[in-house]
């Protein structure tokens, strides 16, 4: 070595350890014009280019180590590699699988070839360099994570849950890769799977990154589904979990005392409710929905409280009226029934169940006649209503076999006549009827 060019090449050493770059590399460049065959200090000079990002330096200099030493696999990776920061790809490509021809476990190469691959879109070869490399260091879970990312891409969806399930096997707070998991079973409609991945996230970090984001989705999936097919038990269970995401939701606390409501799920469907007034203190409907369910659970005296607080803020509403008079012919009490049916019906003439209830108190205090001619009207007036039809039916049939027990089982009266006529007013189609009347 040229005594001068040792000088340099020291130098060179000092001010790249001080991080001096380009005064290294200046003197990397003097020591080897005084010796152009220090191949140490080339390499040093093209580390130091590439650092400094020249890059077409650093491929000049290590193209010449390459000349020295065509089958140096270090110098073939660095060459290859600084093709790739020059966006050199085909070059950096041809370089690199030379390395792994000399060497098939490369690790550098295998990592920077499967790098370049997703930069280029080639997902398939990108696949197969991260394939090996976590063959090679199974428990490298960021290649593992990255595998499962582009075998989803290339919608190979079980070969990724199998490279997720290893990586949380090394790796069980891998957040990102259990995440993606979640994201998985949600795709294949794996509801529950995916919500116990979320689960185990949620049991650490509360607040990862996208967790709640797809909690939500996979929610309300999940409650699509469960609505589709008619399954409103698990329709329930979902949507206590999107309330456990959301929080205080009224929207969503209403959608779920309204389906426990619909399974006789009383006792849940009456606190929702209770925690929808909390929400909502001036909300007719959740207050009627809950009187109604006081009623259905037998607390009839709650019930009424309940709609006693409603009406003195909305002193005509017609339904909480309805709902009263309701309660009170339960108890026998039908003339102050018929007075709150009588507010209802000035509140909303319109209102069909008001109607049928007093042609029911009629019946019951034995005016079937009157029972029968508000029937009658409103027949006429909704011919297409089942419940108007179902309730003129059950007036007839009570009357005719009132009259029926009232003569000799072989006797036919004209009352009884008149009453299994009228019964086919509403019930046209009933043929036991029409045979018996013959």
């Amino acid at each position: 070595m040229h005594p001068k060019a040792l000088v340099h090449h020291q130098a060179g050493l000092a001010y790249q350890q001080k991080g001096n770059l380009q005064a290294a590399a200046e003197e990397y460049a003097r020591a080897l014009e005084l010796d152009a065959r220090l191949e140490l200090t080339r390499s040093y000079l093209a580390t130091t280019l590439y650092q400094l990002g020249d890059y077409s330096g650093a491929i000049a200099q290590y193209q010449q180590l390459l000349g020295a030493e065509p089958d140096n696999i270090k110098h073939l990776y660095n060459l290859g590699v600084s093709c790739s920061a020059a966006g050199q790809w085909q070059d950096a490509v041809a370089l690199l699988l030379r390395c792994l021809k000399a060497d098939t476990n490369f690790l550098p190469a295998l990592t920077s070839l499967s790098w370049l691959y997703q930069q280029q879109g080639n997902v398939e070869g990108a696949i197969t360099m991260l394939g090996q490399i976590v063959r090679l260091d199974p428990e490298d879970t960021n290649a593992r994570y990255q595998l499962a990312t582009l075998l989803r891409t290339a919608a190979r969806l079980d070969e990724a849950v199998m490279q997720l399930g290893e990586l949380l096997a090394y790796d069980p707070l891998h957040f990102a890769g259990r995440l993606l998991l979640a994201t998985l079973f949600g795709s294949q409609t794996l509801w529950d799977a995916a919500w116990e991945q979320l689960v185990k996230i949620w049991t650490v970090e509360r607040e990862f990154v996208g967790s709640r984001e797809l909690g939500e989705q996979i929610c309300q999936a999940a409650i699509r589904q469960s609505a589709m097919a008619q399954d409103a038990r698990s329709e329930v269970v979902w949507l206590e979990r999107l309330c456990e995401l959301r929080g205080r939701d009224a929207d969503l606390v209403r959608q779920l005392a309204d389906l426990c409501r619909s399974i006789d799920r009383t006792a849940q469907a009456i606190a929702l409710y209770r925690e929808l007034i909390e929400l909502q203190p001036h909300d007719p409907e959740a207050i009627l929905a809950l009187a109604a369910c006081l009623r259905r659970s037998g607390k009839r005296s709650e019930a009424q409280t309940v709609l006693l607080t409603l009406l003195k803020t909305h002193p005509q509403h017609a339904r909480a009226l309805l709902a009263l008079a309701e309660l009170r012919l339960e108890t026998g009490n039908h003339d102050q029934a018929l007075e709150l049916l009588g507010r209802a019906a000035i509140s909303d003439p319109a209102l069909l169940e008001a109607q049928l209830l007093f042609a029911d108190i009629r019946m019951r205090q034995g005016q079937e006649a009157e029972a029968y001619r508000l029937l009658s009207g409103l027949l006429s007036q909704y011919p297409a209503s089942g419940e108007v039809r179902q309730a003129g039916g059950a007036l007839c049939r009570h009357a005719a076999l009132a009259c029926q027990g009232a003569t000799e089982q072989t006797t036919w009266s004209g009352s009884l006549l008149l009453w299994w006529e009228r019964y086919l007013e509403f019930l046209p189609d009933d043929v036991k009827v029409l045979a018996l009347l013959g």
